[in-house]
């Protein structure tokens, strides 16, 4: 589905199939160039899955919205959060700032021990004529 109809269709997929309710926003998103969808796509899902584990019973949400300049994403969960202070940067978050970084973007983590975790990224320029 990724590669046929987008990230944004592919990612209200997994919030449809997902055994734990994931609201995803992402109307009216154009189509990026592949290595953005697959990069913006493959954090997402990574942040979903750390939701999953470290979250405990939360609320999660997606959010996808392209401007002129950037396709950006938000994971947001309501769950028990951490100390973005006292916490090492595992592999899981290196992983997908790697990622995002090699389209060009930049990512952030912020979260807070009982308000959630907020996972916020931005891909510079992914539309799909920006190649030509």
């Amino acid at each position: 589905m990724l590669t046929t109809q987008g990230v944004s269709a592919a990612l209200s997929a997994v919030g449809l199939e997902s055994a734990e309710p994931i609201v995803v926003r992402a109307n009216g998103v154009r189509r990026c160039r592949p290595d953005v969808e697959i990069a913006v796509y493959f954090t997402c899902l990574a942040a979903l899955d750390n939701a999953a584990e470290h979250a405990g019973p939360a609320e999660v949400s997606v959010s996808l919205s392209d401007s002129d300049r950037a396709l950006n994403f938000t994971v947001h969960d309501s769950g028990s959060g951490f100390d973005a202070a006292r916490a090492s940067n595992g592999s899981g978050i290196a992983n997908m700032r790697d990622r995002i970084a090699a389209v060009g973007g930049s990512l952030s983590v912020d979260s807070a021990p009982g308000h959630g975790t907020r996972v916020h990224g931005s891909a510079p320029d992914p539309w799909l004529d920006a190649a030509a």
